[in-house]
């Protein structure tokens, strides 16, 4: 008598994957997805896990290549399985990912937003100004930095330098409230500093990055 297939271990896993990626997709509402392409290599990864090369989708085989070796059925549906599992997967981490970011943009207007450019060895980023509920926002993010022996700090400068504010120590979200009562064009250039563990709260005069907002 054949085994009950419920009793796979394989099969049970596969059931519990489905189930898993059924929860993540039923949070994501479809009318605020924006859907992006998945990379190249995502499908380079499902071709050779289901056997078949990449020069197939591109070009046919050449006459003096071996053709690829020969997929039995069995061999083909477990290797299709995980591929089309971590494709799924991959598609809804897309999808949430993109809800997340629409979420958080929906009712915030961008007033102005600039490159900003490496002043010390390394690094690069961005700044956006934001107003969100007549609330002013700025975005900063930032990569490749160095390492530095204590922490960044985001300021507001005026075109000449001479006066700043801060906007306090780099944070996760990148998200830095503007202070109520600032002109923001009288301090458009965005600036990131390295700041040392001394407790002076005034600009290091080491900066990392700068910019300025077109205000």
């Amino acid at each position: 008598m054949p085994d009950d297939p419920r009793r796979d271990p394989a099969r049970f896993d596969q059931d519990a994957d489905l189930i898993e990626l059924r929860r993540l997709a039923e949070r994501v509402r479809p009318g605020d997805l924006g859907w992006e392409a998945p990379p190249p290599a995502v499908w380079d990864r499902i071709a050779a896990e289901i056997g078949i090369g990449a020069r197939l989708a591109t070009s046919p085989i050449d006459d003096d290549q071996s053709p690829p070796p020969a997929v039995t059925a069995s061999n083909a549906r477990r290797r299709w399985w995980p591929a089309m599992t971590a494709a799924a997967a991959a598609a809804v981490i897309v999808a949430v990912a993109a809800y997340v970011v629409t979420s958080r943009d929906d009712d915030a207007d961008v007033v102005a937003a600039t490159a900003l450019e490496r002043v010390g060895p390394r690094g690069s980023g961005t700044a956006e100004l934001v107003e969100r509920d007549g609330v002013l926002e700025l975005r900063v993010e930032t990569a490749g930095l160095d390492t530095v022996d204590g922490f960044f700090e985001v300021w507001l400068a005026d075109a000449n330098g001479e006066r700043m504010i801060s906007l306090g120590p780099t944070r996760p979200d990148g998200v830095y409230a503007v202070p109520a009562g600032i002109d923001v064009a009288e301090f458009p250039v965005v600036d990131v500093s390295a700041e040392p563990f001394d407790g002076d709260p005034a600009h290091s005069g080491t900066s990392v990055l700068r910019g300025e907002l077109p205000l």
